[in-house]
């Protein structure tokens, strides 16, 4: 409560009076501060450049446990490789949980009879992973009746390595939220060529272009019909030469140019 106001009245207005130029993580997150200035023109320059698509960071990927501990991980949860769906994040609204899974459900209760990657679709499970937070009596509820039609896995957080194995080892990424400022699950599951499905709205459609599919988030049967697309025609991911070493650069590089900007006017 408040929030919302204490963002608008105080903190953009704080970055209004006292930035020297803002860089955004998308073009939707550059437009939607631009909307956010009370009408007035900004007295700096908005860059926009997407987080790096390629997820990947290879300090942490060298100190990976080997194949075999990989395949552990997902066993762990109870997970069998290319049988699952991967829905990451919190509970927050914004991210539409209750609405995903009810459409794994619905998915379930229209496709229960067909076999799809040579498996029936009655073996596939989904697996949210990530903090609780926002838990509210509607997502509770959602699971308790979700799970009389299929099998959930609810891992909590996990560690990086362990994300990075459950996504290389999923059917798909699921991220059909109502907004995001960029979406680094997408990025993730384009790292590691695992199609996804999402929404078309705020940065969603930035970060995954053409290696997804794509439904209507407040449509249980459309999320439905999208997971059931997914399995039967499963996207493959363009290669993302996009690194965070790049992404850097180009941070470095917007900063010199702009205070050599300032400087010449300063002169």
């Amino acid at each position: 409560k408040g929030q919302e106001a204490w963002f608008t009245y105080e903190y953009l207005r704080g970055l209004r009076n006292y930035a020297s130029f803002a860089v955004t993580i998308s073009t939707a997150s550059a437009l939607d501060l631009l909307n956010h200035t009370e009408n007035e023109q900004l007295p700096f320059p908005v860059f926009a450049r997407l987080l790096p698509l390629n997820q990947h960071n290879s300090a942490t990927e060298s100190n990976l446990p080997d194949s075999d501990l990989h395949s552990n991980s997902v066993r762990e949860y109870k997970l069998k490789a290319g049988k699952y769906f991967l829905l990451i994040g919190s509970t927050d609204p914004r991210k539409n949980t209750s609405n995903t899974v009810r459409g794994f459900a619905r998915m379930h209760q229209i496709y229960k009879k067909q076999t799809v990657l040579d498996f029936p679709l009655s073996d596939l499970k989904l697996a949210i992973v990530g903090p609780q937070h926002w838990r509210t009596p509607e997502i509770e509820n959602t699971l308790e009746q979700a799970r009389e039609e299929c099998d959930i896995v609810e891992t909590g957080y996990v560690s990086d390595y362990k994300l990075q194995t459950l996504v290389k080892n999923s059917a798909g990424v699921l991220m059909p939220s109502y907004y995001e400022g960029f979406g680094i699950p997408l990025a993730l599951a384009r790292s590691n060529g695992i199609p996804t499905l999402t929404a078309c709205n705020s940065s969603l459609v930035e970060v995954t272009e053409a290696n997804s599919v794509y439904s209507e988030p407040g449509s249980v049967d459309s999320l439905a019909m999208g997971m059931f697309q997914l399995l039967r025609e499963p996207s493959k991911s363009l290669p993302q030469d996009d690194d965070w070493l790049n992404y850097t650069r180009d941070l470095i590089r917007i900063h010199i140019k702009e205070s050599k900007a300032k400087l010449k006017t300063t002169i």
